[in-house]
């Protein structure tokens, strides 16, 4: 996509058309990666399908991407890796993004999630639903309503 936005600067438009297909190519060879490999067909073990900073990762290797990893500072996927990361690919202790098993938000309670009790919640009830009552009222001063309209505006 750099590549495109470069071409485009430069007013080459079938060069940038060219760029943006190519990066959108990518993508999707990238979404069909993942897809096997959530489906655990085995052919892919660790994210190493997701492409570095330039495309593809045999695009990134061969430096064919157009776009050069030497000034990234080292941060791409693989290059932040230790050994214990490695092992932990290799033993598949990692999702098909590469975060650690058991990283990331799974939609599961634990220790930092604090779910209201149902007095709390029923109190945040009888406050909206008061909050509600009075600014079906029109006739209080303009401001009021103002300030009820802006408590009301997140439900």
């Amino acid at each position: 996509m750099q590549d495109a936005r470069k071409a485009l600067g430069n007013g080459e438009d079938a060069a940038a058309a060219t760029a943006q297909e190519k990066a959108l190519e990518a993508l999707r060879k990238g979404r069909q990666q993942m897809q096997d490999a959530m489906k655990g067909d085995g052919k892919h073990q660790s994210p190493s399908f997701l492409p570095a900073f330039g495309g593809s990762s045999s695009e990134s290797n061969t430096g064919q991407s157009g776009q050069s990893n030497a000034g990234d500072g080292g941060n791409t996927p693989t290059d932040d890796a230790d050994d214990t990361d490695d092992q932990d690919q290799q033993q598949g202790k990692r999702d098909p993004l590469g975060r650690k098993l058991g990283e990331g938000s799974d939609h599961a309670p634990d220790d930092s999630t604090h779910v209201p009790e149902s007095v709390a919640r029923q109190r945040a009830r009888e406050i909206e639903q008061e909050l509600r009552r009075r600014d079906s009222d029109r006739t209080r001063p303009q401001q009021e309503l103002d300030y009820l309209d802006r408590l009301l505006k997140p439900f």
